[in-house]
């Protein structure tokens, strides 16, 4: 798999190949000088700087995917459980909403990190909790929004 920085121009600023991207990756570092993907030769998200990607550094322990770096924390979804976390300054689980193995970048607004509820009774929604902790809220209704195989 290959990895392309275009500026907004479309002119490249690099091209690097990567082993695997995971569930919810690429994603940018805050400061946009890096991109994080998940290795799955070795299991762990990895940091892999724009200017050189030959600089290649763990950011998570053992399998911790869909790395979300933010200014509030860092965030992570798992392969083999439904949740969101934040996995900075130890572990706290934010929802047990949020599907596991669910490929779409963790999404946020606000204080609010986004969850989609398939299933609901009322038909699919999604979710804002709050990173900070509390009760979730409807945020949106979604009908016809389905999870893809293989999500839980």
């Amino acid at each position: 798999m290959t990895i392309k920085v275009l500026t907004a121009d479309g002119a490249s600023v690099a091209s690097f190949a990567v082993p695997s991207i995971g569930i919810g990756t690429p994603t940018w570092t805050p400061d946009g000088k890096a991109v994080i993907v998940m290795n799955l030769q070795i299991f762990r998200p990895i940091r892999i700087e724009v200017a050189d990607p030959t600089r290649r550094t763990p950011v998570a322990p053992l399998d911790w995917d869909g790395i979300t770096i933010r200014d509030n924390g860092t965030f992570a979804v798992r392969f083999d459980k439904p949740g969101v976390w934040q996995i900075d300054n130890g572990i706290r689980l934010i929802s047990g909403k949020y599907p596991a193995a669910f490929s779409p970048q963790l999404a946020f607004r606000g204080e609010d990190v986004l969850i989609p509820e398939f299933n609901a009774s009322g038909g699919p929604r999604i979710l804002a909790q709050p990173v900070a902790g509390g009760p979730d809220r409807v945020l949106a209704y979604a009908p016809g929004a389905q999870a893809e195989e293989g999500t839980s």
